[in-house]
């Protein structure tokens, strides 16, 4: 299987959506310290692990600081491939 794009909505660091399409071939992440590249591929992997980890531990803290008591918002992965199907 073939990832075309990663999609983190309100994962840890990634506060809103960010999307990531890949190339085919080879693709790099790269980044400074600090910049999400771990915390990107534990997002995947708390994809595949059916959600192991607690919601406290998964949601970006600046979008939780800024919503209202009672409010909601998503906070997911998805994962496209290159035969259209998606697991999110």
């Amino acid at each position: 299987m073939i990832i075309k794009e990663v999609v983190i909505s309100n994962y840890q660091c990634y506060y809103g959506e960010k999307r990531f399409e890949f190339k085919p071939g080879s693709n790099i992440i790269l980044g400074k310290n600090g910049g999400g590249k771990t915390k990107f591929y534990e997002a995947i992997d708390w994809l595949f692990t059916s959600g192991s980890r607690g919601h406290d531990e998964i949601v970006s803290k600046r979008k939780l600081a800024e919503t209202d008591t009672g409010g909601s918002f998503n906070v997911g992965v998805e994962v496209h491939f290159e035969n259209k199907n998606v697991i999110n």
